[in-house]
Order: C-alpha cells, then sequence, then structure tokens
C-alpha cells in the first residue's frame, strides 16, 4: 500500500505542476496581444478577426480556457493528494475486527 500512496503523491505533485503551466500559459494568451500580424515572432496571437475588439474577446476567452485546464489539474491534484492520505480498508477492517474480539 505504501507504493500506491507514493504513487499518488508523485501524481499529485506532477498534476500540481502541470496546472501551474497551464494556468500561467492562460495568463499569458490574456495579457499578450502581440502585433497586427496573425503571429509574430514570439507566438503571440494577434490579428485573428478584423476588429480589436472580437479579438480582445477571443484571445481572453482562449485564457479563460487554459486557466480552466489548470483548475481541472489542480482539482486532480487535489483529489490524488486527499486519497493518498486515506486509510487502507483493509487495515480499517483488521482493527474493526480486533475492537470487536477485545470487546467479546
Amino acid at each position: 500500500m505504501d507504493e500506491k500512496r507514493s504513487n499518488l503523491k508523485i501524481g499529485a505533485g506532477v498534476f500540481y505542476v502541470v496546472a501551474a503551466v497551464l494556468i500561467g500559459i492562460g495568463f499569458y494568451v490574456m495579457y499578450t496581444y502581440g502585433s497586427g500580424e496573425r503571429f509574430d515572432k514570439l507566438g503571440n496571437v494577434g490579428r485573428v478577426v478584423g476588429g480589436d475588439a472580437y479579438n480582445y474577446i477571443i484571445i481572453a476567452v482562449r485564457g479563460v480556457g487554459w486557466i480552466a485546464a489548470g483548475l481541472a489539474a489542480t482539482v486532480v491534484g487535489a483529489a490524488c493528494s486527499i486519497c493518498s492520505r486515506l486509510p487502507d480498508p483493509d487495515a480499517v477492517e483488521k482493527a474493526a475486527v480486533q475492537t470487536r474480539k477485545q470487546a467479546m
């Protein structure tokens, strides 16, 4: 069971790192507009459609999508972390049986 717990802890750490990267990408996408070209030299998205207001909306929604993916990875990491701290069901059952035997 210790191997499963350590694997869950490693998985939680991986998901937390992935979440941080995705959230960072989301904020970067939201707050960098780029030049007037489709993509500039740094890879920033510039003009997607004709109007600037539409471009800002599209880029903001893309950033929110990245951030939502990061938050989902955070939830999965938290679930792995919680599961790694749950007691072993077999150990709980053995303890309950021992308690019943002692009570008799």
